[in-house]
Parts: structure tokens; C-alpha cells; sequence
């Protein structure tokens, strides 16, 4: 199953969305920070567990896989969250 970077764009957006909404952005940020070079073996899990997860697996694992989409979702995360206090003089 191919998705285009659009779709991936879109899952995305309303993956971070969901995340944000149940206020994890900061501890989903420090996940995929952290596990970043491992997000490929991530995918190739979800592939293997989409008999017993179905389509949507295939989907997240295309998200997974793919460096500019994990990026893009780490970017939406990001968004809004307050930057760190700077030192003014």
C-alpha cells in the first residue's frame, strides 16, 4: 500500500493533534527525539502486527518510515508549545 506525502502530511497533522489534545506533546516530543534512528525497526513492528491491528497499522508504519514525515509530525508538535525562557539583560 503506497501513501502519498500528502496523506502522510495529514496523518500528521491529526496524529499531533490527538497527542495534544491529551496533553502528551512534551513526552511524545522527547520519544521520537530519542528514538529517532529507530523509527524504521519501529515501522517494521507495526507491519508485523497489522494482522492483529488491520489497515491502520500499514498507514502509521508509512508515516514511520518515511524521515520528512516523522519530522513534519515532530514540527506540528512543536507548534504550540511555549519556547524556553531567554536570559535578558
Amino acid at each position: 500500500m503506497d501513501i502519498t506525502p500528502r496523506e502522510k502530511e495529514e496523518m500528521a497533522t491529526d496524529l499531533a493533534q490527538r497527542i495534544k489534545e491529551l496533553g502528551l506533546a512534551e513526552p511524545a516530543l522527547l520519544f521520537l527525539e530519542g528514538h529517532r534512528p529507530l523509527s524504521f525497526l519501529g515501522s517494521q513492528v507495526l507491519i508485523f502486527a497489522s494482522p492483529f491491528l488491520g489497515e491502520v497499522a500499514h498507514k502509521y508504519a508509512a508515516l514511520l518510515e518515511d524521515p520528512s514525515a516523522l519530522q513534519s509530525l515532530i514540527l506540528e508538535l512543536r507548534g504550540d508549545l511555549p519556547s524556553a525562557p531567554q536570559d535578558r539583560e
